[in-house]
């Protein structure tokens, strides 16, 4: 699996607006692999194994960047368990597929279970740039305010291959760009109303927030820091 691979190699309350027009069970466009699928890996053996490799991290000659890159390389191989999981603004579910899951608890069970030491529950009840800034530092995080999407855009190619959290008007959940195409994956409060990955420009909330907060996760040494 990709964080094996990465790990032996390198190693507001987040209110999600529940009346963004009507809810409806219908798929959008913008919308892809929005449902689970079965693994011969279950998502418990996944975290364990992280775990295990967290332990041998203290005896491993690699920096926090490197370790940084296997935590964002870990949601890679998280988020697919989570496609399909209900959205509810009250839900707070640890398991994918059982229960619901609103957005900012989303994105702190996610970087727990990617390996970071976090208060999943007390920071998904903080701002989306609280969120933010304490897993990442100022010189990896950017904020655009009244800004173009096509400046928001440019700004994560010119990057190369990353992945961030991002914290919107209303909203939060990461952005991954994988030197192609940039990703929205969140738990989406409308159309579907689950845990989906989006094609970011397509993302009607991400185009329609004026404020847009990136942290980049795979760059940071506070990530790191963090396991």
């Amino acid at each position: 699996m990709r964080y094996l691979t990465s790990f032996i190699i390198l190693f507001s309350f987040v209110s999600c607006k529940s009346d963004f027009n009507k809810s409806s069970v219908n798929a959008t466009q913008s919308a892809i692999q929005s449902s689970s699928k079965e693994f011969a890996v279950s998502y418990d053996s996944v975290k364990q194994n992280i775990r295990l490799f967290k332990e041998k991290l203290p005896y491993m000659d690699i920096t926090s960047k490197e370790v940084a890159k296997g935590v964002a390389n870990n949601l890679l191989d998280l988020f697919p368990y989570w496609y399909g999981t209900k959205w509810n603004f009250y839900g707070t579910t640890e398991s994918p597929q059982h229960g619901t899951i609103a957005c900012g608890y989303f994105v702190t069970t996610l970087l727990r279970d990617a390996g970071l030491n976090i208060n999943r529950v007390k920071l998904a009840q903080q701002a989306s740039s609280v969120i933010i800034q304490s897993v990442c530092e100022s010189e990896n995080i950017k904020t655009f305010s009244n800004a173009k999407n096509e400046d928001f855009f440019k700004y994560i190619r010119e990057q190369g291959e990353s992945m961030y959290i991002v914290g919107l008007d209303f909203h939060t959940g990461f952005i991954y760009f994988d030197g192609k195409e940039i990703y929205f994956i969140q738990s989406k409060y409308y159309d579907e109303v689950a845990v989906v990955k989006e094609i970011a420009n397509k993302s009607r909330v991400l185009l329609s927030s004026k404020f847009k907060m990136l942290g980049r996760i795979d760059n940071s040494d506070k990530v790191g820091s963090l396991l």
